[in-house]
C-alpha cells in the first residue's frame, strides 16, 4: 500500500491519469446536428469559423500551461455558442469537453465534473447510449471522479467504457482507446489497493501498446510511468528506477523538459529514491522539479503543491538521519545530543511549515475531502506529534478519518492506517486511553468483516488464500492491542475474554507451537500476573519459556523475554532464588547476544540489581553490580 507513514501514499498522485481528450472541434465523424431555428447555414459557417479560430488561441495557452486564459477563451465561445446553438448542438457540446479538459488540467475537478456530468446526459440523447464519442464522456467523468477521490462512482464507469470498447466491432481488445480505458481502470485499482489487479492490467496494457503505437507514443509512455509507480507501492524499486530512468529520457524528447508529463516523471524518479532512503538525491530533484513545476505551471498547480507535499516529507524523514556530509564537518554530533536535537528540530520546523502551506493551498484548490488533502492532513499531523504538539495532531487525525472514511470508506487501508495513527497518539497518554478503546474495537471488527469477506471469496472458488493470513495476522494485532488496553484501563475481565479467544484461535488456526500461538500464551500470563492470579499466570509462564526454549531456541529474543519475565514473577512473588537463577541465566545470555550496552541486557542487570538490594538486603552487591555497568547504562538510556 505503500508508505502512509511518510506521506507519501493515500492518494494515487504519481499516477498519470486525465480525461481523453476525444472530443476536438468539427470532426468530419459526427452525425448531422440539429439546426437552431432561425439560423441560416451561413452565418452558421461563420460562427464556427469565429469560436475555432478562438478554440486554437485557447489551445495555445493551454499548452504553455496558461489555464485560466484558456479557461476564459473557452468559456466565452461556450457562452456564444449554447446562445447561437443551443445545448444539445454536437458543437456546443464538443466545446463543453474542450472546456471541460481545461478545468480538470487546472485541477478545478467539481467544475470539470459538472461540464462532464452534463455533455453525458445530453450525448446520450444526441448520439445513443453507445456511441463513441458518449463512451468517452463516460471515460471523461469517470476519471474526473477518479480524481476527486469518488472511486465508487469512478469504478462501474470504467467497468462499462472497458466492455463497450471490447464488444465495439471497430475497435476491440487492442484499439489503443480500449488499451486507454484500461489503463484508467488500473488506475483506479492501484489508488483503492488493488495492487494485483492494477499490475495485470498494466502489464496487457504496454505489452499492445508497445507493439501497436510504438515505444515513444504518449499512452506507452504514460503506461510505463503507471507502472512504475505500481512497482514503488509493490517495494520492486530496481524494476521502478529502471522504467523510470527510460521514461524521463524519452519523455524529454519528446514532449520537451518543461512539459507537463515529463515533470510528472521526473517527480516520480524523485519518489524512488525517497523509498531507497536516497534522501540527498530526492531533496536536490523535488527542490528542481518545483523550480520547473512553478515556472510551468504555476505555485497553486495540483501537481506543484504535489511537489512541495514531497519535498516536505523528505525533510522530515532527512531530520533523524544525519547526512554523511554534515557528519563530517561536526564529527562529535553523534556525541552531542544537543547538536544533534537542534538538527533534527530544524528539518521538522522546515516539514511542518511546507506540509502547512500545502494543506492550505490543497484545502483551497481541491477541497477538503480531496484524497490528497487528506494525505497532506495525514503528514501534518504525524508532524505535529513529532514535535509533541499532539493537540494539534489529535484534531487534524480526526478530520482526516471522518474525510478518508467518506471518500474512501472505512475498509480502506489508508482509513485503517489512519485509525491506527489515531490510536497510537492516544496510547502515549494513559488519559487519553479510553478514546483509544473504541478506535480499536472498531478496527478489530473491521478486520474481521474482511477476513469473513475473504472466506466468502474462497468459498466461492476465488484465490483468498493468499489473503487470508494476512487478515488472521491484523486481526491478531488488533485483538492483542484492544485486550491490552482494557488492561491498562482496568477491564481485565474484557482483556480476559480477548486474549483466551486470540489464544484458542490460534491454537487451532496454527498448532499449540507456533511463535504465534506463544506470543497470546505470553500475553495470556502476564494479564494474570496483573490481575493477581498468580497460580494460572505461573502455569503459563512456565509452559510459554519450556516451548519457546525448545521451538525457537534457549537464546532466541522471545525466549529471553519469558525468561526475563518468569525472573521477575518469582522475585515479585518473593521465591527469591529461583528469580536469582533466571535472572544471571538471562543476562548471560543477553550479553553473549546483545552485548552488555543493549537496553534489554541492562533492563535484566537492573532487575538483578533490584534482587540483591530489595530482597536479599545486599546493598554492596547491587551497587557492585550497577557501578560495572555504570558506564553502559549512560549509553544505554
Amino acid at each position: 500500500m505503500g508508505n502512509e507513514s511518510s506521506g507519501l501514499s493515500g492518494h494515487d498522485e504519481s499516477t498519470l491519469t486525465a480525461p481523453e481528450p476525444q472530443s476536438r472541434i468539427s470532426p468530419s465523424n459526427r452525425q448531422p446536428p440539429k439546426q437552431h431555428p432561425n439560423i441560416s447555414p451561413n452565418s452558421v459557417s461563420a460562427s464556427k469559423k469565429a469560436v475555432r479560430n478562438k478554440v486554437e488561441i485557447a489551445r495555445d495557452y493551454a499548452g504553455r500551461g496558461e489555464y485560466s486564459q484558456a479557461a476564459d477563451i473557452l468559456w466565452e465561445c461556450l457562452t456564444q455558442c449554447r446562445q447561437q446553438f443551443g445545448d444539445e448542438h454536437q458543437y456546443t457540446l464538443d466545446l463543453a469537453t474542450e472546456l471541460g479538459l481545461i478545468y480538470h488540467a487546472m485541477g478545478s475537478y467539481s467544475k470539470a465534473e459538472m461540464i462532464f456530468r452534463s455533455c453525458l446526459e445530453k450525448q446520450k440523447i444526441v448520439q445513443g447510449e453507445k456511441h463513441p464519442l458518449t463512451i468517452a464522456t463516460m471515460s471523461n467523468l469517470a476519471v474526473c471522479y477518479h480524481s476527486q477521490g469518488k472511486y465508487n462512482e469512478a469504478e462501474p464507469l470504467l467497468i462499462d467504457v472497458l466492455e463497450f470498447r471490447q464488444e465495439d466491432p471497430t475497435m476491440g481488445a487492442s484499439h489503443p482507446q480500449t488499451l486507454l480505458a484500461m489503463s484508467s481502470l488500473a488506475a483506479l485499482y492501484r489508488a483503492q489497493g488493488r495492487y494485483a489487479e492494477a499490475k495485470e492490467l498494466w502489464i496487457a496494457c504496454l505489452t499492445n501498446q508497445k507493439e501497436l503505437l510504438g515505444i515513444d507514443n504518449r499512452s506507452t509512455l504514460v503506461t510505463m510511468n503507471n507502472l512504475a509507480m505500481l512497482f514503488v507501492d509493490t517495494n520492486e524499486y530496481i524494476d521502478a528506477e529502471e522504467l523510470l530512468s527510460e521514461c524521463v529520457s524519452r519523455n524529454s524528447v519528446v514532449f520537451g523538459e518543461n512539459h507537463v508529463i515529463t515533470l510528472k516523471t521526473l517527480n516520480n524518479f524523485a519518489v524512488v529514491y525517497f523509498h531507497q532512503g536516497r534522501y540527498d538525491d530526492a531533496k536536490r530533484m523535488f527542490e528542481h522539479c518545483f523550480e520547473l513545476r512553478k515556472v510551468a505551471l504555476g505555485e497553486d498547480h495540483p501537481d506543484t503543491l504535489e511537489t512541495v507535499h514531497y519535498l516536505a516529507s523528505t525533510y522530515e524523514r532527512e531530520c533523524f538521519k544525519i547526512s554523511s556530509e554534515e557528519k563530517k564537518v561536526n564529527s562529535s554530533i553523534d556525541r552531542d545530543g544537543e547538536k544533534n536535537e537542534e538538527f533534527n528540530s530544524r528539518k521538522l520546523h522546515t516539514a511542518e511549515e511546507l506540509f502547512r502551506r500545502c494543506l492550505n493551498k490543497r484545502m483551497m484548490i481541491l477541497g477538503e475531502q480531496h484524497p490528497s488533502t487528506l494525505m497532506t492532513m495525514y503528514a501534518l499531523a504525524r508532524c505535529y506529534e513529532k514535535l509533541r504538539e499532539n493537540s494539534k495532531a489529535e484534531s487534524l487525525l480526526i478530520t482526516c478519518l471522518e474525510g478518508r472514511k467518506q471518500t474512501l470508506g472505512t475498509n480502506h487501508p489508508i482509513t485503517l492506517t489512519t485509525i491506527s495513527e489515531l490510536i497510537e497518539l492516544y496510547k502515549q497518554n494513559d488519559a487519553d486511553l479510553i478514546k483509544a478503546e473504541p478506535l480499536l474495537e472498531e478496527k478489530l471488527e473491521i478486520y474481521r468483516e474482511l477476513r469473513n469477506e475473504a472466506d466468502n471469496v474462497e468459498q466461492d472458488g476465488g484465490n483468498a488464500q493468499l489473503t487470508k493470513p494476512k487478515y488472521y495476522e491484523e486481526i491478531t494485532q488488533a485483538t492483542r492491542e484492544l485486550a491490552a488496553i482494557y488492561e491498562r484501563i482496568g477491564k481485565f475481565y474484557k482483556a480476559e475474554a480477548l486474549f483466551i479467544e486470540c489464544l484458542e484461535e490460534h491454537r487451532h488456526e496454527y498448532g499449540k507451537d507456533d511463535p504465534i500461538t506463544l506470543s497470546s500464551l505470553f500475553d495470556l500470563a502476564m494479564l494474570y500476573d496483573s490481575k493477581g492470579d498468580y497460580d494460572s499466570a505461573e502455569l503459563m509462564l512456565s509452559e510459554c519459556l519450556e516451548s519457546r526454549m525448545r521451538v525457537l531456541g534457549e537464546n532466541d529474543p522471545d525466549t529471553l523475554m519469558t525468561m526475563h519475565a518468569m525472573a521477575s514473577f518469582y522475585d515479585s512473588q518473593g521465591d527469591i532464588a529461583k528469580a536469582e537463577t533466571l535472572w544471571h541465566n538471562c543476562i548471560e545470555r543477553r550479553k553473549a547476544i546483545f552485548g552488555i550496552k543493549h537496553k534489554e541486557t541492562l533492563r535484566s542487570i537492573k532487575g538483578l540489581a533490584s534482587l540483591f538490594q530489595n530482597k536479599k538486603g545486599d546493598v554492596h552487591r547491587a551497587q557492585q553490580l550497577l557501578m560495572s555497568t555504570l558506564d553502559s547504562l549512560i549509553d544505554g538510556k
